[in-house]
């Protein structure tokens, strides 16, 4: 409905090889709030719109490993908040982003 008058919530995450990592939030202290799925999987409620090319990483996997727990360990789930902190300032703020250049 919002989208239909130029307006929206939208989700995001950042793909590395072939997952999608994000976060979200839950009630349970300490546990994190960063998960993957498979790219385009629709979060409940929620419709795909569309993927944007950010950038790609040469990175071994290793090191994706490294940066995702350091992320996990930054964003728990009883921390998300709607509007400060979502899935967009995780995948934009955290360790994920340098994953994804600009």
């Amino acid at each position: 409905m919002l989208w239909a008058v130029g307006t929206s919530l939208l989700h995001s995450g950042v793909v590395i090889n072939g997952k999608e990592y994000a976060y979200g939030g839950h009630d349970r202290p300490g546990v994190t709030g960063v998960y993957w799925t498979r790219p385009r999987t629709e979060p409940p409620g929620g419709t795909f719109k569309c993927e944007i090319l950010h950038g790609f990483s040469l990175a071994p996997q290793d090191e994706i490993d490294s940066i995702v727990r350091a992320a996990s360990e930054e964003f728990y789930g009883a921390s998300y908040n709607l509007l400060t902190k979502n899935c967009k300032y995780a995948t934009s703020a955290s360790p994920l982003n340098l994953l994804s250049p600009t």
